[in-house]
Formats: C-alpha cells, sequence, structure tokens
C-alpha cells in the first residue's frame, strides 16, 4: 500500500525513491478509537492530527484520502508561515490549516473526486497516478494566500 503512495507523487517510476508522502506515512503513530493518528513533533512537544479521510470502504482509498488532505493542510501552512513570520506557532498555524482544508469545502470537493477516479478506475494505479496528482494541485489552498502572478496577498 505504500508503494502506491511513493508511486502517487513520483509519476509512478517504479524507482526507489523518497517523497514527502512516504515520509508522512512512515511518521509515527498511535492507535486511537481502532484508527492509527499520525503523531507530529515539534520542538520536543508532539501534537495530534486528526484524521483527514472519512472513507471506510477502501483501505487504498483512506489513505489517499488521508495522504492528499495532509500535503494540501502542510504545503497551506507552509504559507500561513511564511505571511506571517513574526507568528512562529506551528502548532496554531496547524491548526488554522487542518480547520480551514475542513471547513471551507476543499476535503469534500477533494474527497468526492477522489471517489470519483476510484468509481470509474477502481484500483488502477496506473490510470490514478496522474488523475490523483492533479487533484492535489487543483485544490491547493495556498492559492487563496498567493495571487495569480505568485505575489502574496496577505
Amino acid at each position: 500500500m505504500n508503494d502506491f503512495l511513493i508511486d502517487l507523487l513520483s509519476g509512478c517510476n517504479p524507482q526507489p525513491h523518497v517523497c514527502i508522502l512516504s515520509s508522512i506515512l512512515a511518521s509515527t503513530t498511535y492507535q486511537k478509537d481502532s484508527q492509527l493518528v499520525p503523531l507530529i513533533t515539534h520542538a520536543s512537544k508532539p501534537f495530534l492530527m486528526s484524521p483527514l479521510s472519512t472513507s471506510l470502504q477502501s483501505p487504498m482509498m483512506y489513505i489517499v484520502e488521508h495522504g492528499i488532505g495532509s500535503i494540501l493542510v502542510f504545503e497551506y501552512m507552509y504559507f500561513l508561515l511564511q505571511v506571517n513570520p513574526d507568528e512562529k506557532n506551528v502548532e496554531k498555524h496547524f491548526k488554522i490549516a487542518v480547520k480551514e482544508y475542513q471547513t471551507s469545502g476543499v476535503q469534500a470537493k477533494v474527497i468526492a473526486l477522489i471517489a470519483v477516479a476510484f468509481q470509474e478506475h477502481g484500483e488502477n494505479v496506473e490510470v490514478l497516478c496522474p488523475i490523483l496528482v492533479n487533484i492535489a494541485k487543483e485544490n491547493q489552498m495556498s492559492k487563496k494566500l498567493l495571487g495569480q502572478d505568485g505575489i502574496a496577498l496577505v
């Protein structure tokens, strides 16, 4: 299953490689309410990452939903930290990014698009890879912070 996600971000290249999603998946986890929850550490103080997936249909779909959601949240958090350079509270920015992902409609849209992709293509990795990468690219939340020309709006 991890190979699928590594291939997802690498463009389905079967060569050994490292990617951000594999780092996310390989992070320390703990069991909560029969779900694995990644543990994020910062300055020796861990904080929890809530699951970003709602799928109960397929383990692969669950991991894809959570993986793409994680990428979008971390990317948005990175830009939040860039536009607020005096505010170094990573946990605060992380919580803002997760809340924005969950309440802005982005999560619902991403999950719906992933469901359509799985419904149309099953678990065919070769077909899903470019579709899922495009879903992540088209739903970047940092676009809210950046104008069309890449200049910060905030």
